[in-house]
C-alpha cells in the first residue's frame, strides 16, 4: 500500500493517503475526501505556488460540490445541509445550493427559495440552463414523488403554492430555445402530482401560441394523452373528450409541415382509443372505426380489440332487453300482487310473497339500468337469480288465478 502526502481540503491538515483508493476520511476532522483532490491540494500548495485553484476559505469548492451531490444521491440530509450550506455561505447566488438546501431543509420558506432558484437559473447562459434543468429533472426521477400521490399519501414536494411550479416551467418555455424547451418539457410531467389539470392547462396554453418552436414539445403522442381521455376514465368523460382532443390535434397540425405527420398523429390517437375499446360506448367505437378507415383503408383491427368491439356492440342490446323484461315483470308483479292481496290479504305467506316480490322487482330494475360491459360475473348471477324468483312468484300468482277461476266454475 503506497502512501502519498496530501492536504485535507476541509481542515487543511497534512495527511497520508492511499493512492489506490478513490476516497477516504481525514483523521483530523473526520471529513470524507476524494483522494485525487487532496493530493492535488498538496501539490498545488507545495509545488505550484503561482497556480490558480478554486479555493475559498481553505476549502476546495469543487470538492464541496462532489460531497454535496453524493449526499443528495444517498439522501443524507445532514450532509446535504452541511455541504450545500457551506457553498451557500461562499456563493449566495448558487442556484444548486439554494434549491437542494431548501428542499432537504423542508423550510417554511421553500416557496421563496424556489422562486430565487428560478431567477438564478434564468441568469445563466442557455447551455448552463439546460444543465440545471437536467439536474432538477434527474433528481425528480430519482425521488419519484409521484408514487406517494398515487397511493393517496401526502406529497413530499415541499412547494405550497403549486402555481409557482407551473410558472417556473413556463418561464423556460418563454425563452424559446429548442434545447431548453426539450428538457423543460419533461418537467411538465411533474405537474401531475397535484392532479391532471396543471398539465392540461399548460399544454393548451403552449398550443394556443401556435408557434413552430414548440412542436417538439407538442408533437410526442404521450403529451396528447394529457388533453384527451385516458384508458381508466369512464364512458362519459371519454365521450366528452374525444372531439375536444381532435380539436387540439387539428391546431397542432397547422404547425406541422409533413402531410404524413398530420395523418399519423390522428391515426395514432384513434388507434390508442380503439385499444381502450372496453371503456368506450358503441357509438364512439363506430365513430373511431370510420375515422381510422378514412386515414388508413388497409387498417385491420387486432385480435385483442376485435372481440371487445363485437361484444360492446351487442351489450347495448342485452341491456335494453334486460330493462324491458324488468319493466314487464314489474307491471305483472303489480297487478298480480293486487290480485293476490285481494283474494287473501290476511295470510302471512301471501304478505311475505308480496314483500319479497316488491324487493325483487326494485333490485331487478336497479341491476338492469346499471347493466354494463364491465359488470362482474357475480352481478350477472344475482340478476339471473332475482329474475328467476320473480318468474316463480308470478307463476304462483298465475296458478292462484287459474285455480280460483277453475273453482268458481265448479
Amino acid at each position: 500500500m503506497a502512501l502519498t502526502a496530501a492536504i485535507c481540503t476541509q481542515c487543511g491538515a497534512q495527511i497520508q493517503v492511499d493512492e489506490s483508493k478513490d476516497a477516504g476520511i481525514c483523521p483530523s476532522c473526520g471529513t470524507a475526501f476524494i483522494t485525487e483532490k487532496v493530493i492535488h491540494q498538496f501539490v498545488t500548495q507545495n509545488n505550484f505556488a503561482g497556480a490558480t485553484i478554486n479555493v475559498q476559505g481553505g476549502v476546495d469548492i469543487e470538492n464541496l460540490y462532489t460531497l454535496a451531490r453524493r449526499a443528495v444521491d444517498s439522501s443524507n440530509t445532514d450532509d446535504v445541509l452541511k455541504y450545500y450550506g457551506q457553498i451557500r455561505e461562499r456563493n449566495p447566488n448558487d442556484w444548486e445550493a439554494t434549491f437542494f438546501y431548501a428542499w432537504f431543509a423542508n423550510s417554511e420558506n421553500f416557496d421563496a427559495d424556489f422562486k430565487i432558484t428560478q431567477d438564478l437559473i434564468l441568469q445563466l447562459e442557455p447551455e448552463k440552463q439546460v444543465e440545471a434543468l437536467h439536474k432538477i429533472f434527474d433528481f425528480f426521477k430519482k425521488i419519484n414523488f409521484s408514487l406517494d400521490y398515487d397511493y393517496g399519501k401526502s406529497s413530499p414536494f415541499p412547494l405550497k403554492n403549486k402555481q409557482l411550479y407551473y410558472d417556473f416551467v413556463m418561464k423556460f418555455f418563454d425563452e424559446k430555445n429548442p434545447d431548453i424547451i426539450y428538457i423543460a418539457g419533461f418537467l411538465t410531467n411533474y405537474m401531475e402530482y397535484w392532479g391532471n389539470k396543471g398539465s392540461q392547462r399548460f399544454y393548451h396554453e403552449i398550443l394556443s401560441r401556435e408557434d413552430n418552436v414548440y412542436v417538439p414539445f407538442l408533437k410526442p403522442f404521450h403529451r396528447l394523452l394529457h388533453v384527451g381521455p385516458a384508458a381508466s376514465e369512464n364512458e362519459k368523460k371519454i365521450s366528452l373528450n374525444i372531439m375536444s382532443t381532435e380539436g387540439s390535434i387539428s391546431t397542432l397540425n397547422k404547425l406541422l409541415d409533413s402531410e404524413e405527420d398530420k395523418k399519423n398523429i390522428f391515426l395514432d390517437y384513434y388507434e390508442f382509443m380503439m385499444e381502450c375499446a372496453e371503456n368506450l360506448k358503441p357509438k364512439n367505437i363506430k365513430y373511431l372505426e370510420s375515422k381510422i378507415k378514412e386515414l388508413d383503408p388497409t387498417y385491420t383491427f387486432s385480435e385483442k380489440t376485435a372481440p371487445i368491439v363485437k361484444e360492446k356492440y351487442s351489450y347495448n342490446r342485452k341491456k335494453i332487453i334486460s330493462i324491458i323484461t324488468s319493466i314487464i315483470f314489474a307491471v305483472l308483479s303489480f297487478f298480480g300482487g293486487k290480485y293476490l292481496y285481494r283474494i287473501d290479504s290476511e295470510d302471512e305467506i301471501v304478505k311475505t310473497i308480496l314483500i319479497a316480490l316488491c324487493i325483487a322487482n326494485v333490485l331487478s330494475l336497479i341491476f338492469s339500468f346499471k347493466y354494463s360491459y364491465r359488470n362482474k360475473a357475480t352481478l350477472k348471477t344475482w340478476r339471473v337469480i332475482i329474475k328467476t324468483l320473480i318468474v316463480l312468484a308470478l307463476a304462483f300468482i298465475l296458478f292462484c288465478v287459474i285455480f280460483e277461476h277453475f273453482c268458481l266454475k265448479q
